[in-house]
């Protein structure tokens, strides 16, 4: 490796930040000059006007736990709140209990609700849930057409062989024949949802993503794209 290729080290700078102008930020009086600057902030927890909320532990807390209680209530249905119960059932004892608790209609409200449901029912994120653009919903609120290929409960050989039962994806199309989203209940849900993420972005029709995957090494869970977008080939 040449030297030129080796990164520049990185300087911390802990102070007080104000933006000059688009190209330099100031740090208690330290001028720092980039073509692009990135404001990785981060988050914290809400905090929740109830009472009780000092017996509430935030997520990063959770993972300090030196043991799991017998139950664990959860509140807010995000993603992370799937993921924590997720970690409780798995790493729990046998009669480990956890509940979710949302304050509206239904958790991960942003994601296709028929997808949640089945997510919901048991499963606490295995297999891995994965989307990408619009749900149903969406859809039906801007008055668009579409068509879908929707199956639950997948028989395929290569879950078959896994014995993996509690599978389902939805597929939504546009009238151009180009994918408008994608949902995927699966145990590699997060490679096969950059596939169609790629197909996507690249303005893919069904019928050329089809072709694609019908080469993809067998019993991938890639090509089981094929089946999915099987039933939606208009040649």
């Amino acid at each position: 490796m040449s030297s030129s290729s080796v990164p520049e080290p990185i300087d911390l700078v802990v102070g007080t930040a104000v933006f000059l102008d688009d190209k330099t930020l100031s740090v208690d009086e330290k001028k720092i000059q980039a073509k692009f600057f990135v404001l990785a902030t981060g988050a914290k927890p809400m905090e929740l006007p109830i009472e009780g909320m000092e017996h509430v532990i935030t997520s990063d807390e959770f993972l300090e736990l030196s043991e799991l209680p017998p139950s664990i209530l959860f509140i807010g249905g995000g993603f992370i709140s799937f993921e924590f119960a997720h970690f409780a059932a798995r790493l729990g004892s046998a009669n480990q209990r956890s509940v979710i608790l949302e304050v509206t209609h239904r958790p991960l409200g942003t994601f296709d609700a028929e997808m949640v449901e089945l997510l919901a029912a048991v499963l606490f994120t295995y297999p891995q849930f994965a989307m990408v653009g619009k749900t149903e919903e969406g859809i039906n609120q801007e008055v668009q057409t579409y068509r879908k290929s929707f199956a639950k409960n997948l028989s395929w050989p290569t879950y078959q062989r896994v014995g993996l039962k509690d599978a389902a994806y939805k597929m939504l199309i546009d009238t151009k024949n180009q994918i408008l989203g994608a949902h995927l209940l699966s145990d590699h849900a997060a490679g096969m949802i950059n596939t169609i993420k790629q197909a996507m972005l690249h303005q893919t029709t069904v019928d050329e993503l089809f072709r694609q995957t019908i080469v993809s090494p067998y019993p991938t869970r890639e090509s089981d794209l094929s089946y999915m977008l099987k039933p939606l080939l208009t040649d």
